[in-house]
């Protein structure tokens, strides 16, 4: 069965408020919704495919009476060389938002390497990617896409951070060394991906030694890599006790390292060497 959307899913992935849709949908004929045999109105994945289109030439400055006259086809070879020349915030999370829901790899990339033109992959992550990922993780808690179309893009992003990983190799030998893990596998490792690339980036030693990894087995990585810091991820590990006791552990465990935690939790009464971080801007305040 195809899926199927309300306004308000179409407003959370345009940007379009449903006010606006449905003056455009009375004065311009852009989409015509459906009604179930209850009598709900919806849309179709073409019709909100269609709108974000739509919504995108319009944030480009075009007219929507005169979009409204343009062929479906025009329409999208207009959005296919407006979103390839652009590197405006809004016009670009949107293109990538028409390229996930299509499933578009080769738009994906095109859209990134005309980012890479103009910036690194360091401004491309925290101005366009992490700020997208935070809209899907939102439309996909509400059920607005589906969790393929999350697993899409992200996939499509670690490849880039891994390939960027691989050229910021560690090669300075007197450079700080961090200790990365995961303590599950619930996790996608793009996030850690993430984190990694911005410490070399800044000129750190990493060593990521992977998920599943128990608090006692960190000694046998400490021994050979003699890292002085040690970051985590405690993203759906358990409830605020089970973290607590957690963190009080591993800095029971190693008194010599210092740690940087990422989780929403609100976690208390920590030493001073042990930094809480629950999101990406944090991490980049974050005092090493």
């Amino acid at each position: 069965m195809s899926a199927t959307y309300s306004i308000k899913d179409l407003e959370k992935f345009s940007g379009v408020k449903a006010h606006t849709i449905r003056i455009w949908e009375q004065r311009y004929a852009i989409i015509t919704p459906k009604r179930s045999a209850s009598n709900i109105r919806f849309y179709t994945e073409d019709d909100l495919k269609f709108l974000m289109n739509i919504a995108f030439l319009n944030r480009k400055g075009i007219r929507i009476s005169k979009i409204a006259k343009m062929e479906r086809k025009t329409i999208e070879q207009e959005v296919t060389s407006q979103s390839t020349s652009s590197i405006d915030n809004d016009a670009t999370l949107q293109a990538y938002a028409i390229a996930m829901l299509n499933l578009d790899e080769a738009k994906f990339r095109e859209l990134t390497e005309g980012l890479l033109n103009h910036r690194n992959l360091e401004y491309c992550l925290i101005n366009y990617w992490v700020p997208f990922l935070d809209k899907v993780g939102l439309l996909w808690i509400s059920g607005s896409i589906h969790q393929l179309h999350q697993s899409f893009v992200m996939n499509l992003m670690q490849r880039y951070i891994t390939t960027e990983l691989h050229r910021l190799s560690n090669v300075n030998p007197l450079a700080q060394t961090i200790l990365l893990y995961q303590p599950n596998s619930n996790q996608h490792n793009l996030g850690m991906a993430i984190i990694e690339y911005l410490m070399r980036s800044k000129r750190f030693k990493t060593v990521y030694i992977g998920q599943d990894v128990q608090p006692k087995d960190l000694n046998i990585a400490l021994q050979t890599c003699h890292a002085s810091i040690i970051y985590t991820s405690l993203e759906g590990f358990g409830a605020q006790d089970v973290q607590q006791a957690y963190i009080h552990s591993l800095c029971q465990l190693y008194p010599n390292q210092k740690f940087i935690i990422h989780t929403t939790a609100p976690i208390k009464e920590l030493p001073s060497r042990c930094q809480i971080i629950s999101d990406l801007a944090e991490f980049l305040d974050c005092q090493f």
